[in-house]
């Protein structure tokens, strides 16, 4: 691949992947989780009324999380493409396919805009967002587990990261698959959350940075490259 087209691909997936951790942070942490009270419909009607706006606010930020997913998948692709492209292309698929849950589960969760007056559907709302999300999560950790093995073998990774992303995913698929199909460990899940939450969150955003400085070293090259050219060309020239 061509030097400046692949550093720009460093750096629109390290800028995505933060924006996203950014956004999710937002839209889930700081709103959602100040709206949804599990089970207690009453309570989320109350609070969904009373900050109506910020809800507003996270649709809007969980659209753009939506579009950036879109970005990361196509652009991991292509700085992965060069080794064994069938793991990237397995990879960059699940990561779509989660996007399409994501998007689902966003559409769930916005009808409580058009039906805000009623408590029952809106409690179902934030359910059904929660239930299709944590499927999806399940299959982003799958992406995660495949893009570990591509960067494992490609020749410009750290092991490390390779090894951070693997764990990351490993985590993302126990922990939402207990969340999904094993209500009655609940207990135990969020035990273990406390735990399988680190290399979730330090995965893709010790990546992401990496992403970065992978390419200002690239732009430093470039630049090193351009300059023994111009010498070349002028010792060419003198001779």
């Amino acid at each position: 691949m061509n030097l400046k087209i692949e550093k720009r691909y460093y750096l629109l997936t390290s800028f995505s992947l933060i924006l996203i951790a950014i956004l999710v942070g937002i839209a889930y942490v700081y709103i959602h989780l100040k709206i949804y009270i599990p089970g207690n419909e009453y309570l989320t009607y109350k609070l969904l009324i009373k900050n109506i706006f910020l809800f507003k606010i996270e649709i809007i930020l969980w659209v753009f999380i939506f579009v950036l997913e879109i970005i990361v998948s196509i652009s991991l692709y292509e700085i992965y493409k060069v080794n064994k492209k069938h793991i990237i292309i397995l990879s960059s698929f699940l990561r779509i396919l989660y996007t399409l849950f994501l998007g689902i589960s966003i559409l769930s969760l916005s009808t409580s805009l058009s039906s805000y007056d009623e408590v029952k559907n809106i409690l179902k709302s934030f359910e059904y967002f929660e239930y299709i999300w944590n499927m999806g999560l399940i299959i982003f950790g799958l992406h995660l587990i495949f893009l570990s093995i591509s960067a494992f073998n490609s020749n410009f990774t750290p092991k490390i990261i390779s090894l951070l992303l693997f764990l990351g995913g490993l985590s993302y698929v126990i922990l939402h698959t207990l969340k999904t199909f094993f209500i009655s460990l609940l207990g135990f899940t969020f035990r273990l959350e406390s735990i399988l939450i680190i290399p979730m969150i330090v995965c893709e955003i010790i990546f992401a940075f990496w992403l970065v400085y992978k390419y200002y070293k690239i732009k430093k090259m470039e630049k090193r490259m351009n300059l023994l050219n111009k010498v070349k060309g002028v010792n060419d020239s003198f001779y």
